[in-house]
């Protein structure tokens, strides 16, 4: 195991995102925050991240973020979270990346997305994730 300085604090739906993500966003700063952060995860993904239930690295950036730690959206994306902590079997707290990573990138479907996230405005750019695995 890597020594990590900072522990990558994620909301459980995020992994999805990331696993979906097509380099488009609210802004290019979002857009820089959300690669950067793949990129630091997939570069060592032997690291412990924290899941939480509230605004986390990836949010730094987002319009949508509220001061208060919670999204302007929150009922909706705590939603997106529950159903996400549902499909890994896993709650908040610390987890292993790689073996969230594995799981998204072997089990989940472009119906198992839907049933998550169904009405999120960037799902049709998730779904495109797995038009180009066939």
């Amino acid at each position: 195991m890597s020594d990590h300085k900072h522990t990558v604090r994620l909301r459980a739906h995020h992994l999805l995102c990331m696993h979906g993500f097509q380099g488009k966003g609210y802004s290019d700063l979002f857009v820089r925050r959300l690669r950067e952060i793949i990129d630091l995860l997939n570069d060592d993904p032997d690291q412990i991240i924290e899941i939480i239930h509230a605004v986390d690295d990836i949010c730094l950036y987002c319009p949508h973020a509220g001061g208060d730690g919670l999204c302007d959206h929150e009922t909706k994306v705590s939603d997106y979270d529950e159903k996400a902590l549902d499909f890994f079997g896993i709650r908040e707290g610390c987890a292993d990346f790689r073996k969230l990573k594995e799981r998204v990138d072997d089990d989940l479907s472009a119906e198992e997305l839907y049933k998550i996230c169904p009405d999120c405005q960037w799902l049709d750019l998730c779904l495109e994730s797995f038009k180009e695995e066939t």
